[in-house]
């Protein structure tokens, strides 16, 4: 009886593990001057990010954070409003970055805050490409 128990509760755990590495949640990227909006996934077991740019290009990448390292935000053309935007301090708020990539040389660069809090992730920020255009990123 006590075998059984241990087993079930293992395979419980399993499932747990595997249904939150599999979560993914939608992200939009706004283009701020067009108000053209891309749409995307956030993968939060795996951290990876997915997003369609309007020729159809998908971009990929994985994203990693920190909630105790400050990010210079000196290498990104828009770096006022970036630095000011990363500024926030609080329990649950990881400052994050990715550089994602594509087929046709679109390389995207992005830098937000993540808050854990709650039952789904939620976060904002910015993004740049090798191209030109920026954008805020919403989840």
């Amino acid at each position: 009886m006590f075998k059984i128990k241990k087993i079930i509760f293992r395979v419980f755990l399993v499932i747990i593990i595997l249904f939150l590495y599999g979560c993914s949640y939608p992200i939009r990227f706004v283009e701020f001057e067009t108000s053209k909006t891309l749409l995307g996934t956030l993968g939060m077991g795996d951290h990876s990010i997915e997003v369609k740019m309007i020729s159809g290009e998908i971009l990929r990448g994985t994203w990693a954070c920190s909630s105790d390292t400050q990010l210079g935000a000196g290498f990104l053309t828009y770096q006022k409003e970036l630095a000011s935007l990363l500024t926030v301090s609080g329990s649950g708020q990881h400052k994050c970055y990715a550089i994602l990539t594509g087929d046709n040389k679109t390389v995207m660069e992005l830098m937000f805050m993540h808050n854990e809090m709650g039952w789904s992730p939620h976060g904002y920020g910015m993004a740049m490409t090798n191209k030109g255009e920026t954008y805020r990123i919403v989840y």
